[in-house]
């Protein structure tokens, strides 16, 4: 559904999309319930945010050098870090 969606929108199949003026269109958009979750997963996800994780271990993971999702910016906004030796701390 969603890629049908972008391939008319790229093509400019919906009606009077051509002569639409996006500064000046009264576009109205409705948003379900389902979207804000839907919504707030793919924002979480473009930020490297894994949902599937623990808080902990994403933030582990972005802190530690040897990770491959390492953030730089994260670790140098940070004061003091101690990675964890085992599970059980």
């Amino acid at each position: 559904m969603q890629e049908c969606n972008h391939q008319w929108f790229n093509a400019q199949l919906y009606d009077e999309q051509k002569t639409l003026d996006p500064l000046k269109a009264n576009v109205q958009y409705l948003f379900l319930p389902q979207d804000s979750s839907h919504l707030y997963c793919m924002q979480a996800y473009r930020q490297g945010v894994n949902l599937s994780e623990l808080p902990e271990n994403n933030i582990d993971s972005w802190l530690d050098p040897k990770s491959p999702y390492f953030k730089p910016e994260v670790a140098g906004a940070v004061f003091y870090y101690k990675a964890w030796h085992n599970k059980s701390e």
